[in-house]
């Protein structure tokens, strides 16, 4: 499976890069200052613009997306993409793209996400994303 992947920045730029492995996807995710990008959200937001939460994404082939976004209380909050089908006696009836989110306790955690979005292990990245938690920081809500 070919997984390219972007950088996205607080002011909503964002990095478009090219194709990229498992390995090398956990060692960008580990390595980028993430402290830099919040600390850029606080200031744009003490400023009064706009912002986004700063992080990393992946998109496959099949256009499943994987969005990483590291929070300053250490969490993660992670957005995945994916399309889900209706079928009734192998004939599709609905189609319809679905997202899911939730809070990886800690980076480390999420590196598991990443790992299993590599393995194209879609069963196990769906229920993660029911079990995990889906409590904004008081910060963040």
């Amino acid at each position: 499976m070919t997984i390219t992947y972007w950088i996205q920045h607080a002011d909503y730029e964002s990095e478009d890069f090219g194709l990229i492995g498992r390995s090398d996807a956990e060692a960008v995710f580990k390595k980028h200052n993430w402290k830099v990008e919040l600390e850029r959200k606080r200031a744009l937001e003490a400023e009064g613009q706009d912002t986004c939460d700063p992080g990393i994404g992946f998109i496959s082939t099949d256009k499943r997306i994987l969005h990483l976004c590291p929070q300053a209380s250490g969490r993660v909050l992670c957005h995945y993409h994916f399309d889900s089908t209706w079928r009734v006696f192998g004939v599709t009836l609905y189609r319809n793209q679905t997202q899911e989110y939730w809070f990886e306790e800690k980076r480390d955690a999420a590196l598991e996400v990443v790992s299993r979005f590599f393995a194209n292990d879609h069963k196990w990245i769906k229920q993660r994303s029911k079990t995990a938690s889906k409590v904004f920081d008081a910060a963040v809500a």
